[in-house]
């Protein structure tokens, strides 16, 4: 069998080579010359858990997103070796919310509360995510930072 991958960033290639470990014969295809110079290269490589659909309250966004971000640790492992776990990370995020935002801080911080406990129901281990381990609860530094509250 023969497959073409379209687009060169982080899914194609991974999906390209788990196809080759399977001995299928694959044509990566990207419209630049270098892979990841895309959404890969400008996302700074940020794999995020679901904590940025703060308006969704079905949370079904965040479960989805999670459940992708989950696989891809385990997916590099397999393609990579342990020397993933050497791979540098991002630090985390600071969530600042706009005074005239659509959710208000309080809402964001729930929302965050929330998605931080789907992790713990998941199991998640720090293995399973680049960076900080998820289960880290939320910190408000609202009252802590006052660059936050310049008016």
């Amino acid at each position: 069998m023969r497959v073409a991958v379209l687009g060169a960033g982080i899914q194609g290639c991974c999906l390209a080579l788990e196809l080759a470990s399977r001995d299928v014969q694959v044509d990566l295809y990207d419209r630049n010359h270098q892979p990841f110079t895309q959404a890969s290269l400008l996302n700074e490589a940020k794999i995020h858990l679901g904590f940025f659909y703060g308006n969704e309250p079905s949370m079904l966004t965040a479960r989805v997103v999670m459940q992708g971000a989950l696989t891809f640790v385990p997916m590099l492992r397999n393609l990579l070796g342990d020397g993933v776990d050497s791979l540098p990370v991002s630090q985390p995020y600071i969530y600042a919310v706009h005074r005239d935002s659509f959710l208000s801080a309080e809402q964001m911080k729930a929302h965050l509360n929330k998605t931080s406990e789907l992790l713990v129901e998941c199991g998640v281990m720090a293995k399973d995510y680049f960076g900080v381990h998820p289960g880290k609860p939320i910190e408000d530094l609202t009252k802590s930072e006052e660059r936050f509250n310049r008016t």
